[in-house]
């Protein structure tokens, strides 16, 4: 029996856990979004074309912190016009809503290259 169900398209994840997620291309082509590794795809885009919101938070922040986009972009294995789009997408606030909640809980030192960047977070005051 064929199993219908839609599945992450991604090779470490894999998972059924997914959701619609809008549509792209003039609303043709249905986009998703996979619950368990929080990355969107659509049945039809290549791999290398989805990317998850993480990974663009982490692209912003390394920028911020001074690493150049070139960098960013070699390591993240996009090219230097997608990193500066995600760039102007924060700078835009088009996800500032989310860069808080994608932000590490603890403190983590974050090697990219030459560069380690620490995260402390801020404790709430009570």
């Amino acid at each position: 029996m064929e199993d219908n169900r839609v599945r992450c398209q991604f090779e470490d994840c894999k998972s059924y856990d997914v959701v619609k997620n809008g549509k792209v291309m003039h609303g043709q082509v249905q986009r998703y979004k996979c619950l368990t590794c929080q990355r969107s795809f659509t049945l039809l885009a290549s791999k290398k074309h989805c990317f998850s919101e993480r990974e663009q938070v982490l692209a912003y922040f390394l920028y911020v912190c001074g690493v150049r986009q070139s960098l960013i972009a070699r390591r993240l294995q996009v090219t230097h016009t997608t990193v500066k789009r995600w760039i102007n997408k924060v700078n835009n606030g088009l996800c500032l809503k989310k860069v808080g909640n994608l932000l590490p809980k603890t403190r983590t030192t974050l090697s990219f290259g030459s560069v380690s960047i620490k995260f402390s977070p801020k404790r709430s005051e009570k």
